[in-house]
């Protein structure tokens, strides 16, 4: 069957031939007959494109498993009447089309939509994007996240003050260059422009989570350049912070510091 499937393919997509149409060439005469009868009895065709494998096809398909998630959330929804829906990216032609039926819904997306239809409300937006806000009708406290989703309140905290790093750093958040305890790290910095050196630090330096905090939690921290690296002076390193000594450490000013060359 497999085979079959690709030689339909290949014949298809290379040439133009259709299998399915060929096979179905059978079903002509039964299709003319039905036609006579149909425009003897009155009927009209303004366009004729006989589809002959329609005889033989199924009606549908419902194996997917979309068509029964799709039924069944809408079903539950329907019983617990809630007095607001918002859908983040959902198929308007599928579970959101189902929901407008009984009532209205709010759907998000970062994709443009051209559509004018009853209970439907597209709002266009970045969830990624600090500066977006959605209406207040959606906004919810830490805790009442935390416990829609099963999570500790403090698990969420910190998930959304990530939101506050730039796009650069969320983005190698997500991609694992760091972890999500060096982009906490990262926040303590003051300015962007700081997040943005520390950020370079961690990544081309290979810090770990601990050497980061280490180096943002002073409270007089100046990063500056030195020919191809860095220096980061952190006034006096107590004992527990000297497990990050041996990034070449020397004394600047009669200061410790950590020269990080690249």
């Amino acid at each position: 069957m497999e085979l079959l499937k690709k030689v339909y393919n290949f014949l298809f997509h290379f040439f133009g031939l259709n299998i399915k149409t060929l096979f179905a060439l059978y079903k002509f005469p039964k299709m003319l007959r039905e036609l006579i009868i149909f425009k003897k009895k009155g009927g009209n065709i303004d366009k004729f494109f006989p589809i002959l494998y329609d005889y033989s096809d199924s009606a549908g398909s419902i194996k997917g498993h979309y068509f029964h998630q799709d039924i069944r959330v809408s079903s539950l929804i329907y019983i617990n009447k809630p007095f607001n829906h918002l859908d983040i990216g959902g198929r308007i032609d599928g579970f959101i089309s189902n929901l407008s039926v009984f009532m209205k819904v709010d759907i998000l997306d970062i994709r443009n939509l051209n559509l004018n239809k009853r209970n439907i409300n597209f709002i266009k937006g970045d969830l990624m994007d600090p500066k977006f806000i959605l209406n207040k009708k959606y906004k919810l406290s830490h805790e009442d996240i935390a416990k829609a989703v099963g999570k500790k309140r403090v698990t969420i905290s910190n998930a959304l003050r990530l939101l506050k790093l730039p796009f650069d750093i969320r983005k190698s958040l997500i991609d694992r260059k760091i972890s999500a305890g060096h982009a906490r790290a990262i926040l303590q910095a003051k300015s962007t422009s700081t997040m943005f050196k520390v950020w370079e630090i961690i990544v081309n330096k290979n810090l770990s989570v601990r050497e980061a905090e280490i180096f943002v939690k002073k409270k007089k921290v100046n990063l500056i350049y030195k020919g191809s690296g860095y220096i980061l002076v952190t006034g006096n390193l107590t004992n527990r912070d000297r497990i990050i000594s041996t990034k070449m450490p020397e004394i600047f000013n009669n200061k410790k510091v950590i020269i990080l060359t690249n």
